[in-house]
């Protein structure tokens, strides 16, 4: 690898297994999919490849966000924090508390309160990388940084 990527890798990789407990297969699967490399990787298209754009993973910023997932207002404990990474690596590694934020302050009203988000968060990981909820007839409709869906498409195809 060149421009230190290896190096980086290294770390950050260290750093993840180290602080959440991931094996180290689950650690690069992890920062595969947070900085783009996955896609890179399993895209078919030559046309396709040359438009993706992975990055370096900066391995101090995965040590402040592991930091900080697990002292900050989250306080989550290994296991709560691979189930995290394993859900959503991107949110997860890249500025939680920013995700943090935006998504308490778009949560729906019975959520606003920290204590309830976090009790929300830790049986869906994947609440983290959402920043709307809209509430329609019994489905929750998520847009996040990835897309949209719904728990019941996700529920099918589980």
């Amino acid at each position: 690898m060149e421009n230190g990527l290896e190096t980086a890798w290294a770390e950050a990789s260290s750093y993840l297994e180290e602080i959440s407990g991931l094996d180290t297969d689950h650690a690069h699967d992890t920062l595969a999919q947070a900085w783009g490399w996955k896609n890179w990787a399993t895209c078919s298209s030559a046309i396709a490849r040359k438009y993706l754009r992975p990055i370096k993973p900066d391995a101090e910023a995965v040590k402040r966000s592991l930091e900080w997932l697990k002292e900050g207002p989250l306080e989550m404990d290994k296991e709560t924090l691979r189930a995290g990474l394993i859900s959503s690596p991107e949110a997860y590694l890249k500025d939680p508390a920013t995700n943090y934020k935006r998504a308490l302050k778009m949560a729906p009203s019975q959520w606003k309160d920290p204590a309830e988000f976090k009790t929300l968060l830790f049986q869906d990981p994947s609440v983290l990388e959402r920043t709307t909820i809209v509430l329609m007839e019994d489905v929750i409709l998520s847009v996040g940084t990835v897309g949209c869906s719904t728990r019941e498409n996700e529920a099918e195809t589980e």
